[in-house]
């Protein structure tokens, strides 16, 4: 008896042992990196990269998580899930990985390493600046205006097109002109010059240019073409390749009055074929003596009005046109417009948007919901992607989108495909903003965005 209780002695005591290894052993952890961005940043700015921990133990994790890439390393100190990675200046693209020492709870974790891209910037650089080194901005009427005034640029960046009171060495004139200017050779073409060389004696004001930067689009306050008598302004092309200058509004006879509207500006499509302005037109071409929209192809000239549904009650009085933009291949055309409806809260403003189809002819309205109670209904800034899927603008319309309560001016993308809305400036969790959100632009397949806001919890 005595030598079997000795035997079992050990027994208890291994059993024992097993159990505290057990109840002391580390859960299984991973780490994850969740967003690192601005992705692309620039060379030796610094971005915010997110990490966050997942493991089988309840408990909390403690410690640190340390994130490395560029050459550089932030620490993560729990509970918070981000840190401010500030890399080297190198151009080049890294990875950044992450790693997480574990503690009593939970087991050390490394978060595999994802891509991260670097694109370069250079020193502010002046454009409007001549071959012979004139700076852009002179005295015109009398005031001095030192200024360079709207620039337009093409989606590669090579050319930027701009209106100046002296837009290069060559320019002779006291009025507004248009020059073109080539990042790649570093050269300025000066554009409003007529077919026998001289400048144009009225201002000229640059609205658009076609994706390979040649074709410009322009409006100008007096007669600068052989068939232009009316002495008015008008809306012209030049083709820089061809050397042509093209008199669109030609087309809508003598008594045309182009749109003062405050940033309705005429459009081109990126392939340069099509235009689309806001008139009116005291002509045959259209006896209605309203103002519409129009699109034309500048090649052949062929001139569409844009079909608008016609007004009908509830409604008080029309509004002007918000906006207007047109699709890379000129085929989708959105336009943004304000009417003034009776409602259950009185006269309230509402929006419409419609897309015109250039080839059938064919302008469809977008359904929207009721116009906000609070909130004036209004859309602004209206703009096509260049596949022309995908149409953004800004609006105080809180009812588009379930959760919008901080009645605000946000950032909407309306998705042609199913005509579906979403606000796109969000925080980085996916958040609406606190505050408005304004100056959108966007890539042409509508997958990046940028914008401005005063909103507290952006980042």
């Amino acid at each position: 008896m005595y030598k079997s209780f000795f035997n079992k002695k050990p027994q208890l005591l291994a059993c024992a042992t097993l159990l505290a290894t057990s109840s002391m052993a580390a859960a299984q952890t991973e780490l994850s990196i969740t967003r690192h961005g601005p992705n692309p940043s620039q060379a030796g700015v610094g971005f915010v990269v997110s990490a966050v921990l997942n493991s089988t133990s309840p408990l909390p994790f403690t410690g640190s998580i340390t994130v490395a890439g560029g050459g550089n390393s932030c620490v993560i100190t729990l509970p918070s899930t981000r840190c401010l990675l500030e890399p080297s200046s190198s151009s080049d693209n890294y990875s950044i990985e992450a790693h997480y020492s574990g503690d009593d709870n939970h087991s050390a974790a490394d978060a595999e390493g994802i891509p991260h891209q670097v694109v370069v910037t250079s020193s502010p650089r002046r454009v409007s600046v001549g071959d012979g080194g004139v700076l852009a901005g002179a005295a015109i009427h009398g005031i001095n205006t030192n200024d360079t005034f709207d620039t337009v640029m093409t989606p590669d960046g090579r050319f930027i097109a701009y209106h100046a009171a002296t837009a290069s060495s060559d320019d002779v004139t006291d009025t507004l002109d248009i020059a073109v200017f080539d990042r790649e050779n570093n050269t300025t073409t000066l554009v409003t010059i007529d077919g026998n060389g001289d400048q144009f004696q009225a201002d000229s004001m640059v609205h658009g240019i076609s994706n390979d930067g040649q074709k410009i689009l322009f409006t100008a306050n007096s007669d600068i073409a052989s068939n232009d008598n009316n002495q008015r302004p008008d809306i012209y092309l030049f083709d820089r390749a061809q050397d042509q200058l093209i008199r669109l509004t030609s087309v809508l006879g003598p008594d045309v009055f182009i749109s003062d509207v405050p940033f309705i500006d005429p459009q081109i499509s990126g392939n340069g074929e099509w235009a689309v302005f806001y008139a009116q037109d005291f002509s045959t071409f259209n006896p209605n003596d309203t103002n519409d929209i129009y699109v034309i192809n500048v090649n052949t000239l062929e001139t569409k009005i844009v079909p608008l549904p016609p007004l009908g009650n509830p409604e008080l009085r029309p509004r002007s046109i918000e906006g207007l933009s047109i699709s890379d291949d000129g085929q989708t055309v959105a336009v943004s417009k304000t009417r003034e409806l009776i409602s259950d809260f009185g006269i309230v403003e509402a929006a419409q948007l419609f897309i015109y189809d250039t080839g059938s002819n064919i302008t469809r309205e977008i359904e929207l919901p009721p116009p906000p109670q609070f909130n004036p209904g209004l859309i602004f800034g209206v703009s096509i992607t260049g596949d022309g899927r995908y149409v953004f603008f800004n609006s105080f319309y809180d009812t588009l989108v379930d959760g919008d309560t901080n009645f605000q001016s946000d950032i909407f993308r309306l998705d042609l495909v199913d005509d579906s809305f979403e606000i796109v400036a969000l925080n980085e969790n996916g958040e609406i903003l606190d505050r408005g959100s304004v100056s959108s632009s966007f890539s042409n397949n509508g997958i990046f965005l940028n914008f401005s806001s005063s909103a507290s919890n952006v980042l």
